[in-house]
C-alpha cells in the first residue's frame, strides 16, 4: 500500500472516530498524542483498523506506543514490519 493512501484512510478513520476539528491541518509528522487526536486506549481499534486498511495482521509484540505518533512513523514501521515479514 502506498503511504498516500494509508494516510488517506487512516485521516478517514480518525475524522471519523475522534473530535478532529475542522480546520486541524493533517501534517505526517505532527504527534496525534501531543494535539489529541488519539490516546493510549484509542490503540486496540486503531490497530484492528490497520489491519483492516492493510489486510494484513500486525505483529503486535513487537510495537510500542512510538509507532503511533505520528502518520509516518505509523506508515514507517508497520508496513515496514508488514513488508519484511512477506
Amino acid at each position: 500500500m502506498e503511504r498516500k493512501e494509508f494516510y488517506s484512510k487512516v485521516i478517514a478513520y480518525l475524522n471519523d472516530r475522534t473530535d478532529v476539528p475542522s480546520d486541524w491541518a493533517w501534517g505526517d509528522t505532527d504527534n496525534l498524542f501531543d494535539v489529541g487526536i488519539i490516546e493510549s486506549f484509542d490503540l486496540p481499534d486503531l490497530v484492528n483498523k490497520i489491519e483492516e486498511i492493510t489486510g494484513n495482521e500486525i505483529q503486535v509484540s513487537g510495537l510500542k506506543v512510538e509507532h503511533f505518533y505520528t502518520l509516518q512513523t505509523m506508515y514507517d514501521s508497520i508496513l515496514r514490519d508488514m513488508r519484511l515479514s512477506c
